[in-house]
């Protein structure tokens, strides 16, 4: 299934004219994931916001196989015809979400992916320990992890941009 799963995402990005990146990726399936829609991905706080080492194994053995090409960043397709093609309503509703995802980070930039990964997450982690996902908490809770690697206004930014989808959860 994960192989599948993301197979289809990197159809639904290569179409969709969305830079095929390994951060790209992990912040996007992250983001499905905390939208409700099931991956099959574990993610976990990492050096650059969550991380799935599920999707970095997954990913490695696709290259394997020669179903793409990966190098430190990028991944490049070069054959997943061994895949089914999602049903349309999937690809529909990954869609939808990659629209919400490409408004919220803007311009696919490295470091907002990570901002956007790391508050989506800040939001999860307030969740699980019964606390109010609310800015400041969020920015506490950022900065814990990331100490002053970003702004105030760039956390609060961020929050803001994504608060709808956090709302959601």
């Amino acid at each position: 299934m994960n192989k599948q799963m993301v197979a289809n995402v990197l159809r639904i990005l290569q179409s969709n004219e969305v830079p095929l990146q390994k951060v790209v990726l992990h912040k996007f399936l992250y983001f499905l994931n905390t939208q409700g829609f099931v991956t099959g991905f574990k993610f976990e706080p990492y050096t650059y916001g969550p991380f799935s080492f599920d999707l970095a194994s997954t990913l490695g053995s696709m290259a394997f196989w020669d179903e793409i090409r990966q190098n430190s960043y990028t991944i490049e397709v070069n054959d997943l015809s061994g895949y089914s093609k999602p049903p349309q309503d999937a690809v529909a509703l990954i869609e939808n979400h990659l629209n919400e995802f490409k408004t919220v980070v803007e311009d696919f930039d490295f470091n907002n992916l990570e901002c956007a990964g790391t508050v989506l997450y800040c939001a999860e982690s307030l969740r699980s320990q019964g606390e109010k996902v609310t800015a400041e908490n969020i920015e506490r809770e950022f900065k814990a992890w990331k100490g002053t690697n970003y702004s105030s206004a760039a956390i609060q930014d961020m929050y803001g941009r994504l608060s709808p989808y956090i709302n959601k959860q």
